[in-house]
This record gives structure tokens, sequence and C-alpha cells, in this order.
């Protein structure tokens, strides 16, 4: 069996995280890049086009060319933090659009009165 020098892949968020962790448990050279920095490697090699052949032609040269450091281990914790600050980062923006809806549909001046905490830039609406 060949032994690759190095398995790389782009960083597709999250996606990738299971095969990589797969790879460095069976002692195999992986790296995930940022995708930005491989297309950008393409657009400064002329090469504009976008396809999964293309692509993985690209991936190769990036690899042979810059030789990137591959990763010595996962860190379940780190996954784990990212994980929850992402989620949480969800739930943020999920909260925010819920208050625009209820600001929307029964203004703030009615909402207040539904909810009596403070409520930032809090502007009577006109019925």
């Amino acid at each position: 069996m060949v032994k690759p020098n190095l398995v790389l892949m782009e960083s597709t968020g999250g996606y990738e995280l299971n095969l990589l962790s797969e790879l460095l448990a069976n002692s195999i050279p992986a790296a995930a890049i940022n995708p930005r920095n491989i297309r950008n490697f393409a657009k400064a090699l002329g090469r504009l086009s976008k396809t999964d052949k293309i692509d993985a032609a690209i991936i190769a040269e990036f690899a042979a060319t810059l030789k990137p450091i591959p990763q010595t281990e996962f860190d379940q914790l780190v996954l784990k933090m990212r994980s929850l600050a992402a989620r949480r980062r969800q739930l943020v923006a999920m909260r925010t659009q819920e208050k625009n809806r209820i600001i929307t549909s029964v203004g703030i001046y009615h909402l207040t009165e539904l909810y009596p905490f403070p409520w930032p830039n809090r502007v009577p609406i006109k019925s």
C-alpha cells in the first residue's frame, strides 16, 4: 500500500473534519487549507475556471508548490468550542430576527407593555 506524503483538502465549514480526524488517527499526514488561499493560488496561475476536476488539480499543485505543513493532532476540545461558538452566533442572530419581527408586527410601544424589560432605542410607533 502506498502511503501519501500529504492529503490536502479545503476546509468547508466543518464537512472536512471527519475525514481529517480519520486520516490523522491512521497516521496519514493531512491538512485543511482555507479555500480562499487555494483560490488565490489558482488566480495567480491564471486559472479562473472552476470544476471539481480543475479544483483537484489546483489543490495538488498547491500542495506540491507550497508544501503546507500537515496537522499533527486534532484537538477535540477546540472543535467543541468552535462548534459552540458558531451555534451561539446562530442563536443570537435568530433572536435579533425574532425581535425585529415582533417589533414590526406589534410596534415597540405595544411591545414594551407586553414585555416590560428595557428595549434599546425605544421609539413609540403611532398606530
